[in-house]
């Protein structure tokens, strides 16, 4: 383990805390419009204390999970370091890299809890236990995750391509 390793992994729990605190502070309930519903009749009433409560919650348990799930990903990555794997590499630069592989990371996952409210209201539409809502809410909130961090790198990756470590012999 190297201090960067360590720096990067401190870097992971802060940005995992701001994604919580902007999921516990409610501030996206206003902000997406959660706190009206069209209701029959063509009328935009306020939604009932009640279910702004439930849903918050909904949202901030699906949150917790996601910032726990990526923060254990990344501490079993920084862990195990699998440098000889391919597969174990590619993901320990992902979670590791360079800055602009970790300003991607940081980006994606940042990106995805600010978005994840829509997914747990997209699931409020279907039928079936609260457990059941927050866990697909969370499945699609970690693909979002993994999309927006492929996607990210290989935009990375086309912009701007790694430079080489030694300079090409000139004469």
């Amino acid at each position: 383990m190297t201090v960067k390793a360590i720096a990067a992994f401190f870097g992971d729990v802060l940005v995992c805390s701001v994604a919580i605190a902007w999921c516990w502070l409610g501030l996206w309930i206003n902000l997406f419009g959660f706190s009206i519903y069209h209701s029959r009749g063509n009328v935009w009433l306020p939604t009932p204390p009640a279910a702004i409560v439930f849903f918050h919650s909904m949202v901030m348990s699906g949150t917790l999970g996601f910032a726990l799930s990526v923060l254990v990903a990344s501490s079993a990555t920084l862990l195990l370091e699998s440098r000889h794997a391919t597969v174990g590499r590619s993901v320990y630069t992902a979670f590791y890299g360079d800055a602009r592989r970790l300003s991607t990371k940081y980006l994606a996952f940042l990106l995805s809890a600010f978005v994840s409210p829509f997914f747990y209201d997209f699931m409020w539409r279907f039928r079936g236990t609260r457990s059941f809502r927050i866990a697909c809410g969370l499945a699609l909130t970690l693909v979002a995750f993994t999309i927006i961090l492929i996607a990210g790198e290989a935009l990375v990756a086309v912009a701007m391509p790694d430079e080489p470590s030694t300079p090409p012999n000139h004469r």
